[in-house]
C-alpha cells in the first residue's frame, strides 16, 4: 500500500564526481587559486562542472602565531570572503575579482593560515550571509532552501544551489596538501540530494505520473550551518526554532511505469546530470495513517507526506504503434481526462527520512552530502482523509455438499 523503498548512497563518495578540489597557489609569494565550479537549477556540482567561466567562490583566512595575536581576517572579511572567479581567457585560471584582495603566504616560522571557503559566492544564491571568526570558524545563520516561484512548478529550481563548504587549517607552504605553494581545498556538499524513481507491484498495472507531479510536504526549510575551528571535520546544521516548514515540488518528468517491475527514473536532467532537489538535512517523521486506521492529512508543520498527481490503470500492454497507446485500459485512480483536462488525481503517501540499511535496520538518510533515491512502488496510496484509495480484491469461500439432493 503506497510502499516507498529508499536507495541511499554517499554523495561525497567519489572524488571525481562529488568532491570538489580547489587549489591555492603562489605566484611568487601571492596566494592564488585554482578550481571551483557551480551549476544552476539544483544540479549537483562535480569536478567536471567546476571550471566554468564566471564561477566564483569566497574564501576568508586568519593568521596564527603572531605577537600579539591578530583576530581580524588576513584575507577577506568577517562577512564576505575574497571573491575568486574563474576565467577561460586569456588563460584558464582562477583570479582575484578585486586585486586589492590578493594576499601573500606569511614568512614567519611560527605563522600559519586557517582558510574557510564557501560556494556559491553571492548571498542571493546561498540565501544566507556568512559570519567568519578566528575562534569559531564559519557560520551561515538562517540559511533557507527556496520554495516559491511565480512560474510552474512552485519550487524555484534556479535558486536551489549546491551549497558547499571547505576548510584548511594551520597551513604553510610546507604543510601536507601544499605543493609548490598550491593548497588543495576539498569542497563538500552541505545539503541532501533527493531523487525519485517509480514502478508498480503487479503485472499489467501501470502508473502515469504527471510532470512535476510529486510534492514533498512538511519539510523544514531553514537552519544554521556551522563549520568550527575545533571540529572542522564535523560540520553541523541546527534547524530553526520555531521550525519553518515548506512544501517542495520535485522536478520530475511525465512518466508511465509498470508491468516489468523496472524502476523508472523520474527526475529531469541537464547535460546528463539529474536536476535534483537539494534540501536541508533533517529527520522527517512520516504521516501516521495506515490501511486499517485512517488519519487525515497533517496540517502545515505536522508529519511529512508525498502528494503525487497520477493515474493508475490496468492494461494488456502498450501498442507497437507510434504514438504508444495502452490497450484495454481500466482506470483505478484518475481517468482518461475529458477535453481540456488531464485526468490526473492526487494520491498521498507517508514519507520519512529513514532508509533500510544493509543489516535490515532503519537509519537516518537525510544527512549532509547524501544522495537519497526514493523508489515509489505503486499499488495503492491514500486520499486526503487517510483512507486507502485502492481496495484489493479478496475472497472468502462457502463449501456445500456437492451431492446434496
Amino acid at each position: 500500500m503506497g510502499m516507498v523503498a529508499i536507495a541511499m548512497g554517499l554523495w561525497t563518495s567519489c572524488a571525481q564526481t562529488s568532491v570538489i578540489d580547489s587549489a591555492m597557489e603562489t605566484k611568487g609569494e601571492i596566494i592564488g587559486f585554482s578550481t571551483y565550479a557551480n551549476k544552476t537549477r539544483g544540479v549537483p556540482t562535480s569536478n567536471e562542472s567546476f571550471t566554468t567561466n564566471g564561477n566564483a567562490f569566497g574564501v576568508t583566512a586568519f593568521i596564527n602565531g603572531t605577537t600579539p595575536e591578530i583576530a581580524t581576517p588576513y584575507m577577506g572579511t568577517t562577512t564576505v570572503g575574497a571573491q575568486i572567479k574563474y576565467a577561460t581567457t586569456p588563460t584558464a585560471a582562477w583570479n582575484y575579482q578585486t586585486a586589492a584582495d590578493a594576499r601573500y603566504w606569511p614568512t614567519g616560522t611560527s605563522e600559519t593560515l586557517d582558510f574557510y571557503a564557501y560556494a556559491p559566492f553571492t548571498d542571493n544564491e546561498r540565501n544566507a550571509t556568512p559570519a567568519m571568526s578566528k575562534a569559531d570558524g564559519m557560520k551561515f545563520t538562517d540559511y533557507t532552501v527556496p520554495t516559491t516561484s511565480t512560474t510552474t512548478p512552485t519550487t524555484d529550481f534556479a535558486k536551489q544551489k549546491d551549497f558547499m563548504y571547505a576548510s584548511a587549517l594551520e597551513k604553510t607552504t610546507s604543510s601536507d596538501g601544499v605543493n609548490a605553494g598550491k593548497l588543495t581545498l576539498t569542497f563538500k556538499h552541505a545539503l541532501t540530494q533527493i531523487l525519485f524513481k517509480a514502478k508498480t507491484n503487479q503485472s499489467n498495472l501501470y502508473v502515469d505520473i504527471q510532470e512535476n507531479g510529486i510534492e514533498l510536504c512538511n519539510i523544514q526549510s531553514k537552519g544554521t550551518f556551522a563549520l568550527t575551528k575545533t571540529a572542522p571535520t564535523t560540520p553541523s546544521w541546527a534547524l530553526a526554532t520555531p521550525a519553518v516548514h515548506a512544501n517542495y515540488t520535485a522536478p520530475t518528468k511525465q512518466v508511465i511505469a509498470g508491468n516489468d517491475n523496472t524502476a523508472v527514473d523520474l527526475i529531469k536532467e541537464q547535460a546528463n546530470t539529474p536536476d535534483a532537489l537539494m534540501l536541508m538535512p533533517q529527520e522527517l517523521t512520516a504521516w501516521t495513517t495506515t490501511p486499517t486506521t485512517a488519519v487525515p492529512l497533517p496540517t502545515t508543520g505536522g508529519n511529512s507526506y508525498l502528494k503525487i498527481m497520477c493515474r493508475i490503470f490496468y492494461s494488456t500492454g502498450p501498442s507497437t504503434t507510434t504514438p504508444v497507446t495502452y490497450e484495454n485500459q481500466v482506470y483505478l485512480h484518475g481517468s482518461a481526462g475529458a477535453t481540456g483536462a488531464t485526468g490526473y488525481a492526487a494520491l498521498y503517501v507517508p514519507f520519512s527520512s529513514k532508509a533500510i540499511s544493509t543489516s535490515g535496520t532503519e537509519e537516518e538518510a537525510w544527512k549532509m552530502g547524501n544522495k537519497v533515491t526514493y523508489t515509489l512502488i505503486f499499488g495503492g496510496g491514500y486520499n486526503d482523509q487517510g483512507e486507502p484509495i485502492l481496495t484489493p480484491i479478496t475472497f472468502d469461500t462457502d463449501v456445500t455438499n456437492w451431492n446434496e439432493a
